[in-house]
């Protein structure tokens, strides 16, 4: 795979590869290959390898965040001292299904996540000047709380990753309604670029991180049920389409990023999507012919991703081949060796295995 190119001045909201160094040593103890993990995504196997001067792009550390934390079986890639097992995210969104509010579907957002993290960490406050999502985590149980910069750095990226789960939630209804970010970082900590992409002042030495919205945001309309939820695995990848498509200028999603969507919610009828796209079949091959890309090349590399966090999880062989429809778990290791240059097996051990 081709990899993408990394500087700190190409990037519109740049961070700091040194704001990861936990992230390695997570991985180097977990016995996770992290340069086979950063390949796979397109990146440097060398990244963490850098000078702390070095940058990445806000997308490509969810990117590696998300794929660490399958990897691991926690999505808090062990920040907190209570895991959140592989799912917690999409848990936590099932419980919009229902809403008929932003501001309802964010007090759910917030008694889910305190459900899951043991404590009163989350709430949401309505206010005559407001509509605020309050993260407050001064007794959350941290593994170790000896890196402040690495703690502040993820949970502004919660922030982040808050503020695009609403805007999923409340489309562009919500667009502009965000009007100011608080967080701890100190007054004189450098960093928060990242922050950047949020676009609204950010207030500093908070007791707590915030989002704020405009009042009237609280009454918005939402019309969500279960299936219109993304895939278990795809609440990331739609996020890190968010803030690339913001850094593009905001244009909309392409029509391959649609038809991911699509084939991760279960759809692999090329028919069948296209009549969800509002398209003829022809027109969906031309829209995406002219995208660089297949629909059978995307149905392969969505199964492809699937079938590795499914190892990656510890699943067997053949309940993968079931759960994607193959013929029989032979025609899936097939499938995988063709596309990968190894066997399942193989590619667990080197997940396993391969020294970093």
């Amino acid at each position: 795979m081709a990899e993408r190119t990394r500087g700190e001045s190409s990037h519109c909201y740049p961070v700091p590869v040194a704001n990861l160094g936990p992230l390695a040593a997570l991985a180097d103890e977990a016995g996770v290959p992290l340069p086979m993990i950063l390949d796979e995504l397109g990146l440097p196997g060398d990244l963490f390898d850098t000078s702390p001067t070095g940058a990445l792009s806000l997308a490509d550390y969810f990117r590696i965040f998300d794929r660490l934390a399958r990897a691991v079986g926690d999505e808090t890639c062990h920040l907190s001292s209570r895991p959140l097992m592989p799912g917690s995210t999409h848990f936590v969104f099932s419980h919009i299904a229902g809403a008929r509010t932003l501001g309802e579907a964010m007090r759910r957002v917030a008694r889910a996540y305190n459900v899951l993290h043991g404590g009163s960490y989350n709430r949401v406050e309505e206010r005559k000047d407001g509509l605020v999502y309050i993260v407050d985590d001064r007794a959350f149980p941290y593994a170790a709380r000896d890196d402040d910069a690495y703690i502040v750095f993820t949970l502004e990226c919660v922030l982040v990753f808050l503020h695009c789960a609403l805007m999923m939630i409340a489309s562009d209804a919500l667009r502009g309604a965000l009007r100011k970010v608080h967080t701890r970082r100190r007054d004189r900590t450098p960093g928060g670029a990242h922050l950047a992409f949020l676009g609204v002042p950010v207030r500093r030495r908070s007791p707590h991180y915030a989002l704020v919205y405009d009042a009237a945001a609280a009454a918005l309309p939402v019309d969500l049920d279960e299936a219109d939820l993304p895939a278990p695995h795809a609440i990331y990848r739609r996020i890190v389409e968010m803030i690339e498509a913001e850094e593009a200028g905001g244009r909309a999603l392409s029509v391959q990023a649609r038809v991911r969507d699509a084939l991760e919610r279960g759809l692999d009828d090329q028919e069948m999507i296209a009549r969800r796209l509002g398209m003829s079949v022809a027109t969906l091959r031309r829209r995406l012919a002219e995208e660089g890309t297949g629909f059978r090349a995307l149905r392969g590399q969505v199964f492809d991703a699937r079938a590795k966090a499914m190892l990656a999880e510890g699943q067997h062989a053949g309940d993968i081949a079931e759960t994607l429809g193959y013929a029989d778990v032979r025609s899936f290791i097939r499938a995988f060796k063709s596309k990968n240059g190894l066997t399942p097996h193989a590619y667990v051990g080197r997940l396993r295995r391969i020294p970093r």
